[in-house]
């Protein structure tokens, strides 16, 4: 009976159509550079594969919602030149990842609403040279993280509105030349982080509230020349610190409530 099963015409045609199905899914090594993943709503694109497929110049990326873009793999597909990224929303972009995927020059993101941006991973993509970052809503950038993204010329931060931006992380972040941060509403900026941010030139802060600003570190942050602060109200400015910030030349600090 069962020699008669397998020699049945019906079963031997579910086997071939189950055989065949099988080589177009599954868990098979996708050599196939035919295949195309791109433009659309992919919410595990590249997960837990080495995806290399994009090392290519000028990609274009846009309108991608990918909640889990590069979880658990070996991100370098976008380790290219002039490639350009936008209107994204990944929940969990370069969560667990060695990402170094944007260690390129030029490049333009904007329109970002990234809530673990770099959490717990080796965040060092965005060492460029003149990278133009707003509209940015990253509630725990860089925490956990050694973030080291921003040690470049000429970089523009603005509208910002980062709540624990730096926390628990070494932050070296700013340490460049000719930064201007504007509107900037952190209330844990710097906190038990050693920030050597600001240890640049002509650095210019303006509309800061921050209220426990350089609380419980090392803030060598501003043994710099011909800094500018105004409009500052700091609570505990220097509290709980060794504070050599303001053995400067040329210092100006005005309209200070501390």
């Amino acid at each position: 009976m069962v020699k008669q099963a397998f020699n049945d015409d019906d079963f031997k045609s579910k086997a071939k159509e189950a055989y065949q199905s099988f080589g177009s899914g599954g868990n098979k090594n996708d050599s196939n550079s035919g295949n195309s993943n791109s433009y659309g709503n992919d919410e595990t694109y590249g997960t837990s594969l080495n995806d290399k497929e994009r090392a290519t110049n000028n990609d274009s990326y846009s309108n991608r919602n990918d909640n889990s873009y590069g979880g658990s793999l070996n991100d370098n597909e976008r380790t290219n030149n002039n490639d350009s990224y936008s209107t994204r929303n990944d929940n969990s972009y370069g969560t667990s990842l060695n990402d170094k995927e944007r260690a390129n020059n030029n490049e333009s993101y904007s329109t970002r609403n990234d809530n673990s941006y770099g959490n717990e991973s080796n965040d060092n993509e965005r060492t460029n040279n003149n990278d133009s970052y707003s509209t940015r809503n990253d509630n725990s950038y860089g925490n956990e993280s050694n973030d080291n993204e921003r040690t470049n010329n000429n970089d523009s931060y603005s509208t910002r509105n980062d709540n624990s931006y730096g926390s628990s992380s070494n932050d070296n972040a700013r340490s460049n030349n000719n930064d201007s941060y504007s509107t900037r509403n952190d209330n844990s900026y710097g906190n038990e982080s050693n920030d050597n941010a600001r240890s640049s030139n002509n650095d210019s802060y303006s509309n800061r509230n921050d209220n426990t600003y350089g609380s419980n570190m090392n803030d060598s942050a501003r043994s710099n020349n011909n800094d500018s602060y105004s409009n500052r109200n700091d609570n505990t400015y220097g509290s709980n610190m060794n504070d050599s910030a303001r053995s400067n030349n040329n210092d100006s600090y005005s309209n200070r409530n501390d």
